[in-house]
C-alpha cells in the first residue's frame, strides 16, 4: 500500500486519505476497512449520452459515492464498491447508483467521519511491508532479478546477457537494494565478480547489504525458483543471512521435517490436528504456507488470519513458507499447516 496524501484530523479522527493498493493483500485489508457510510472517490470511465441520446461516448471523470456495499475478488486484486453518487458531476446526477473499482496500482480517496486507530495502523503496516531478500542470479544466457519473502518469490526483472552490458541490471539491482535487507548475487561462473565491481562503483552502499555466492555445478540447468530454493536450503551458503527472520523460518521448517522423519510424537500435521493442539495450548511453532495465508476469498482469508492470530495469542512462533520453495511445496503436500509441540498432549 502507498499513501499519496493524508488529511485525517488527529483530534476529530475525520478526513480522507489517498491510497494506492500494491497487491491483493492490500485489497483484502481494504475490504475490512471500507464500510457502509464511508465515501470513496476515484477516476473512472463511463459511457455518456450525447445529442439527446443519439450517440454515446466514453468519458473519464471523477466520481464520489457513499458506500452501501462492497465485494472483493482477491484473485483478480479488485474490490467493487457500490453506492450512490454524493458530489456534483456534469455527466452523472447526484443520487444515482454507481460502482467504483478499487484495483491494484490505481489510486483512490477514502473519506471517513470517524477513523479507527486500528484501521490507520493497519494501513501504515501495509505500507511498511517489504521483501527480505533480493536475488541476482546469472545464468548462462540471461540474468534474473527476484525478491523473496514469506509471502512469495517474485521475478522483477530479466535480461539476456549480451557483451556483458550490465547497465539495466545494475539500475534494477539498486532499485531492489532499496527495498530489501540483503541482496544475494550468484552465478556458477566468475561473471558475478565482474558485475559486482561495476555495481559497487555505481552504488558503494550496496557493499554493506550484499552477499556473493559461487554456485556449484549441480545448479546448472535449474530454473530460477529452484536455484533460489536450493540456495536457501544450503546452510553453508547462508552464514551472512542468519539474522533474517525469513531465513530463520526456513531453518525451523527444515528442523520440523527432520523431526517428522524420526518421530510423530512431537508434531501435528494438518488443520484438524493443529487446531486440537491449539485447544490444549500445546503449540510451539506454527508452520503454514503462503497459500494457506492467502486464499482466494475474503471469508477464507478471515479464517486464516484468525487461525494464525490464535496461535500468536498462545505465544507460538509463526513461520510462513512460500510454496515457490521446495520446503514450501513439501509443507503444501501435508496440508499446508503443521506445528511442533511444546509438550505432548496426545
Amino acid at each position: 500500500m502507498k499513501i499519496e496524501s493524508n488529511t485525517i484530523d488527529p483530534k476529530s479522527k475525520s478526513g480522507s486519505i489517498k491510497l494506492i493498493p500494491n497487491n491483493s493483500d492490500d485489497i483484502y485489508y481494504l475490504s475490512l476497512i471500507i464500510l457502509p457510510g464511508d465515501r470513496v472517490s476515484s477516476y473512472t470511465t463511463r459511457k455518456i449520452s450525447l445529442d439527446g441520446g443519439k450517440t454515446q461516448q466514453k468519458k473519464t471523470m471523477k466520481l464520489e459515492i457513499k458506500v452501501e456495499s462492497a465485494e472483493s475478488d482477491l484473485e483478480a486484486g479488485i474490490m467493487y464498491v457500490k453506492g450512490k453518487t454524493c458530489c456534483e458531476n456534469e455527466f452523472v446526477r447526484i443520487g444515482s447508483y454507481h460502482t467504483i473499482d478499487i484495483s491494484v496500482g490505481n489510486g483512490f480517496v477514502l473519506n471517513k467521519t470517524d477513523w479507527k486507530n486500528s484501521d490507520i495502523a493497519k494501513i501504515k503496516e501495509c505500507c511498511k511491508e517489504v521483501p527480505e531478500i533480493g536475488f541476482v542470479v546469472f545464468f548462462e544466457k540471461d540474468c534474473v532479478l527476484s525478491t523473496v519473502s514469506s509471502n512469495d518469490i517474485k521475478t522483477v526483472y530479466k535480461e539476456e546477457i549480451k557483451n556483458k552490458n550490465f547497465k539495466e541490471i545494475i539500475l534494477n539491482t539498486i532499485k531492489i537494494k532499496n527495498k530489501v535487507k540483503n541482496v544475494v548475487i550468484a552465478s556458477t561462473s566468475d561473471i558475478r565478480a565482474e558485475f559486482y565491481k561495476l555495481l559497487v562503483k555505481q552504488d558503494p552502499s550496496i557493499d554493506k547489504v550484499s552477499t556473493m555466492i559461487k554456485l556449484t555445478g549441480d545448479y546448472k540447468g535449474l530454473p530460477n525458483s529452484k536455484v533460489i530454493s536450493k540456495i536457501l536450503s544450503d546452510k553453508s551458503m547462508l552464514t551472512s543471512l542468519q539474522h533474517l527472520k525469513f531465513v530463520d523460518d526456513l531453518r525451523e521448517v527444515q528442523k520440523f521435517f527432520n523431526t517428522i522423519d524420526l518421530s510423530r510424537e512431537e508434531v501435528c500435521i494438518g488443520l484438524k490436528e493443529v487446531s486440537e493442539a491449539m485447544d490444549y495450548g500445546a503449540i510451539k511453532i506454527l508452520f503454514v504456507t503462503d497459500k494457506f495465508c492467502k486464499p482466494k476469498t475474503v471469508p477464507e482469508r478471515e479464517f486464516a488470519d484468525a487461525f494464525i492470530r490464535k496461535a500468536g495469542d498462545l505465544r507460538a512462533k509463526i513461520c510462513i513458507i512460500p510454496i515457490g520453495l521446495d520446503l514450501g511445496q513439501r509443507l503444501e503436500s501435508i496440508g499446508n499447516v503443521a506445528c511442533s509441540l511444546s509438550f505432548n498432549y496426545k
